[in-house]
């Protein structure tokens, strides 16, 4: 959660639109949202400057986290099947 939210800092279209317990102006939080079978979900809201078309920040935000995970050894795990055939099975001809 820490990395996904110093990637939201870091970059120069997101700005502080909540306040935190003291009142104090602040970025949003991040959040675990769910668990998925080859994935921890989290979600976070990203406040931007006036005018900014949302493809534009939705991109640098995404390329911001997956390289932030990536520099901290974050691991994305990614959905895969192992696919045997018979004839790669030992004994097996195919026909």
């Amino acid at each position: 959660k820490a990395v996904i939210a110093e990637a939201v800092r870091s970059s120069p279209s997101s700005v502080m639109g909540m306040t935190d317990e003291n009142n104090e102006p602040d970025y949003a939080p991040v959040y675990f949202y769910d668990i998925k079978s080859s994935a921890l979900v989290m979600s976070v809201t990203v406040y931007c400057k006036s005018g900014l078309r949302t493809e534009i920040v939705k991109d640098d935000i995404h390329t911001r986290v997956f390289e932030a995970l990536r520099k901290n050894g974050i691991e994305i795990p990614y959905e895969h099947m192992n696919v045997i055939m018979d004839s790669d099975r030992p004994g097996m001809m195919s026909q």
